[in-house]
């Protein structure tokens, strides 16, 4: 799932609703994990377990440093 990262906050409450879902159906759920839609995305599936991360940096750099 990839979206803004000045999401409202319906798109984000949205999106961790979505993701739930799709995940629930055993979808995996793969972010950039960046800030707003990407970040709720995660939250929303991570109770699941089917969840990736795609990281645009190195393993050791911390990119936004809230996630």
């Amino acid at each position: 799932m990839v979206g803004s990262r000045k999401a409202s906050t319906q798109a984000k409450r949205f999106t961790r609703w979505l993701a739930t879902e799709l995940a629930g159906q055993r979808l995996k759920v793969v972010s950039r994990l960046a800030r707003g839609v990407d970040c709720n995305a995660h939250i929303g599936a991570l109770g699941s377990g089917n969840i990736t991360a795609v990281i645009g940096a190195g393993i050791d750099v911390y990119y936004p440093k809230a996630n």
